[in-house]
């Protein structure tokens, strides 16, 4: 008896789904595996100081660094980062992040200027002292990429 009940159960779900589309929300996942939650109401915001990864460059709060994809390094007066981050957001949202996080002062940021490659991903360039970031921004099937690389003044790639 109960096995007729729960086979009736999953025929009734699976009508469900399957013709009135009442599944859940999608499941996104990181490169790494990690499950990412939905985004809560509309724009970025920043994830405590103390839990960015680059002590001068937000996180957005829901995203999670690839570790498998991320780098630093120093000679002591100038850093080479390469640190990616994927979330839950659209483009404009992650582009807006930034541009109004990096005006703090208190980071030392200087924007340089904003392009877009041929492929939709959307470049911010910024300097500090001899230090250059470009943020790479790119969002495919609810994925969005940020990537984050900080270089030495002149070893920068050209402004986009």
């Amino acid at each position: 008896m109960m096995h007729r009940w729960f086979a009736s159960l999953i025929a009734v779900a699976t009508v469900c789904v399957g013709l009135l589309g009442c599944e859940g929300p999608a499941l996104v996942y990181t490169d790494d595996g990690v499950l990412l939650q939905p985004q809560r109401g509309s724009g970025l915001v920043p994830k405590l100081e103390s839990n960015w990864l680059i002590p001068d460059v937000p996180t957005p709060i829901g995203f999670q660094p690839l570790t498998s994809q991320c780098m630093a390094t120093t000679d002591g007066m100038t850093r080479t980062v390469t640190h990616v981050y994927q979330g839950r957001t659209n483009i404009s949202d992650a582009v807006k992040f930034y541009r109004q996080n990096l005006r703090d002062p208190r980071l030392g940021w200087v924007f340089e200027g904003v392009g877009r490659t041929d492929d939709g991903v959307q470049i911010l360039d910024y300097t500090k002292g001899a230090e250059a970031m470009q943020i790479r921004i790119l969002t495919d099937a609810g994925l969005t990429t940020i990537q984050v690389d900080i270089t030495p003044l002149d070893m920068a790639p050209a402004a986009s």
